[in-house]
């Protein structure tokens, strides 16, 4: 799925256009690394880190799992 199809698959209310590509990408794979977010949606590790803990607040998504072995949990 290309990153254009990202945003029409999604159309949570009140996201960013990253925020909506990352959810996209973690509710095919949920256990998808920050290095692979990053690739996928064409951002840094950084950008990817500040947009799942922005989506983590906002009730989005929840981790779980060990550091090594992180799935996320897509809640809405």
């Amino acid at each position: 799925m290309s990153l254009l199809m990202y945003n029409y698959v999604t159309s949570e209310e009140g996201l960013n256009l990253t925020e909506k590509t990352i959810l996209a990408i973690l509710k095919a794979k949920p256990d998808v690394s920050r290095e692979e977010l990053a690739e996928k949606a064409s951002k840094t590790v950084r950008t990817v880190q500040r947009t799942l803990n922005s989506l983590r607040d906002k009730g989005y998504i929840e981790r779980e799992g060990a550091k090594q072995n992180t799935v996320w949990k897509v809640k809405k």
